[in-house]
């Protein structure tokens, strides 16, 4: 609209000279060298009119003609532009395809149109990496270092091919320096990734810098990774591999003070209560040793509580050991009964026990529980059929809860900081060990709380158990 203006204000100027020049008509005598010329004012007027365009024109052509070189050299370095992003596109989709090959020359072909494009070392990365050219996917990383808006990605590939090549502990067991390096790094860059905040704490607790690894699970916490429950008992598992540090040094006062700290932070924690209590106990607080069990024990029922309850025992005798775990279990729960029932066993109340047992069956009791059983029908009236026959239901049974890996489903019968099989932190979980295949992962909760076996598989009632059990012995005693 604005060019259309100025030209018709333009042809309006025209228009308004040569009306005043008819107007006003005049004469123009030019006397050159002897020459005389004679015109009118108008023919005067056309003709500086004529020599203005034509040096217009000459003016506009000769610019032109000498910027056709660059429009020429700007239309090329667009058409090789547009091929080597086609070439990026097609790389891409070949790396999402895991074609390797494709996804290499589709690399090239964009690195030498598109020259310092930053993309194209993505690209090559990805590709090396998928056709397993680790020196070649490492160069590309490494390029990308150099490369601001990819310096993030260069750092993370570079991570991940270093944990990938030479995993996460060096061959004497210590932290893979480079790895934590490069972890460090890029949470500089990056510190709301949650793939480099995960492996950043796994390396930090690994070269136990437990200070870093409590800043760490607070930055998870900040972005949304974890809730409150899981982050005091992320804080509460290093404090109690702190403790365990601690004591390595000989410094005895660090190592009660940081498992006080675990048992508050994480109360469900059996193996921290259990430690806080034999440390205490060491010092030779046993009234407080054993009131850290007590409490632990209403909180968290747990095997490994009965052990070191046993342990503060002040009677030798049977009967005195008896009254002693009477102290400690007297809730309903499965742990309390079988925290009583070895003990009824050894002081022959065969009556109480078998009540106990079978009120623990009848409450989802597990494998241990059979054991008892069949321990019972031995010590009671030596009927080893009877008891046969429990320690064949207890095969059909899981295995009773232990420590298990979420990361492979190994078992531990003791809790360590890290997993013996992997070495990872805060790895293990007290779960009844989950056939091949099972997510482990999902069957954890974050307290590690002792987990629930399975119901028996067996549609039989507790009592119809029973009665097939003295029904074969009775049978079997007949035909002796």
């Amino acid at each position: 609209m604005i060019k259309i203006i100025g030209y018709a204000l333009k042809i309006a100027v025209v228009v308004a000279i040569g009306y005043w020049l008819v107007e006003h008509p005049g004469d123009l005598t030019l006397e050159w060298q002897g020459q005389v010329i004679e015109t009118t004012t108008p023919v005067v007027a056309l003709i500086l009119l004529v020599l203005i365009i034509l040096t217009s024109l000459i003016y506009h052509g000769y610019k032109r003609l000498a910027a056709a070189p660059g429009r020429f050299g700007s239309w090329r370095h667009g058409k090789k532009r547009s091929q080597g992003y086609e070439a990026l596109t097609k790389g891409l989709i070949s790396v999402a395809a895991g074609d390797g090959n494709m996804a290499g020359r589709q690399a090239n072909k964009a690195r030498k149109l598109l020259k310092d494009a930053p993309l194209t070392l993505l690209l090559s990365a990805q590709a090396a990496q998928i056709s397993g050219d680790v020196k070649a996917a490492q160069d590309s990383y490494r390029a990308m270092v150099e490369h601001p808006d990819l310096a993030f990605f260069g750092l993370r590939g570079l991570l991940n091919q270093e944990l990938k090549t030479n995993g996460r502990r060096d061959v004497t067991g210590a932290v893979n320096r480079n790895a934590l390096k490069l972890a460090r790094d890029a949470f500089r860059l990056e510190p709301t990734s949650t793939w480099v905040v995960e492996t950043l704490y796994d390396l930090e607790t690994i070269a136990e810098n437990y200070d870093r690894a409590l800043g760490l699970v607070d930055q998870m916490r900040r972005i949304g990774m974890i809730d409150k429950v899981e982050s005091k008992h992320k804080r509460g598992i290093i404090m109690m591999a702190r403790s365990l540090a601690a004591e390595t040094y000989n410094r005895h006062r660090d190592a009660l003070n940081f498992v006080a700290k675990a048992v508050k932070l994480a109360p469900t924690f059996a193996p921290a209560a259990a430690r806080y209590a034999r440390l205490l106990a060491k010092e030779g607080k046993l009234r407080k040793a054993r009131a850290v069990i007590d409490s632990a024990w209403q909180i968290n029922p747990h095997p490994e509580l009965i052990a070191v309850w046993k342990e503060f025992s002040p009677y030798e005798d049977a009967e005195g050991r008896l009254r002693w775990m009477r102290r400690l279990c007297t809730g309903k729960t499965n742990e309390d009964r079988l925290g009583i029932a070895p003990l009824l066993l050894e002081n022959a109340q065969w009556n109480e026990a078998r009540t106990l047992l079978t009120e623990a069956l009848e409450n989802k009791g597990g494998i241990r529980v059979l054991r008892l059983l069949a321990d019972l029908e031995i010590k009671e009236a030596n009927d080893s059929f009877a008891a046969g026959q429990w320690l064949s239901m207890a095969e059909e049974r899981p295995p009773a809860p232990c420590w298990v890996s979420l990361e492979t489903g190994a078992t531990q019968s003791v809790w360590t900081p890290f997993s013996v099989d992997t070495g990872r932190f805060d790895i293990l979980h007290w779960l009844v060990p989950a056939p091949a295949g099972t997510n482990v992962k999902a069957l954890a909760s974050p307290d590690a709380a002792p987990a629930k076996p399975a119901p028996p598989p067996a549609t039989q009632t507790i009592d119809a158990q029973y009665q097939e059990v003295e029904d074969q012995s009775t049978a079997t005693a007949a035909s002796q």
